[in-house]
Order: structure tokens, then sequence, then C-alpha cells
């Protein structure tokens, strides 16, 4: 069974992980470092991405995030998608923060988020 962690620092990440579960999927909330490193692939909510960016600044995530999508799946929806985004001038290049390009693609072919 897949371990999929929900970046917990603001937006419905409680809604995120209670799809997660009726999908089949054992979910962990995710709020350091540590708890990042302990899942297998991560999704990160909707919420308000400048929020999001300010907090993931300030509990530290973005080099562990970088890291992260470096060896395994993140999904976004809706800020989260945002966040991931690494177009050229975006806002996480522009954040100095991750770069995901090639990292975006489903955390299991087998869990379907019906939000």
């Amino acid at each position: 069974m897949a371990h999929i962690g929900v970046l917990a620092l603001q937006g419905d990440y409680e809604k995120h992980a209670r799809s997660l579960e009726r999908a089949g999927a054992q979910v962990s909330e995710v709020r350091t470092a540590a708890e990042l490193n302990a899942v297998d692939g991560l999704v990160i909510p909707g919420g308000e991405s400048t929020t999001m960016l300010k907090l993931l600044d300030r509990e530290g995530l973005f080099a562990p995030l970088q890291a992260f999508g470096a060896e395994k799946p993140i999904f976004g929806t809706c800020a989260g998608a945002i966040l991931l985004a690494a177009l050229p001038g975006g806002m996480l290049e522009a954040r100095a923060a991750v770069h995901v390009a090639g990292v975006l693609h489903a955390v299991a072919a087998s869990v379907l988020v019906s939000i």
C-alpha cells in the first residue's frame, strides 16, 4: 500500500487526506522534513499559494521538498499545482525554492483523488 503524505501547512489538507484514505492509501499529514521523508509520495493541496510559500519558508521545507521531488512523486491541486509550476520566472523560481520539472505526475496509478 502506498504511504502518501499530504502537506498540512495550510489549505484543505484534511479533505485530501480523507479522499486518499477512501482510495486505499495509507495517509500522513506532513509538516516537517522528517514527516516528508517517511512517505512515498506527496500531495500539496489547494489553499492560498502566497501563504503556503511563506509557511514553507518559515518551516525550512524548500530544500527537503526539492530533494523529495527529485526521487518521489508530488501531486498538487489548485494552489498546490501553482506551487509546483516551475515555469521560467514563476513563483518558485523567484523564491529560489523547489525545482520540480519532470516530477509532477500521479502519486500512484491506483490512487484517484475525488475532491
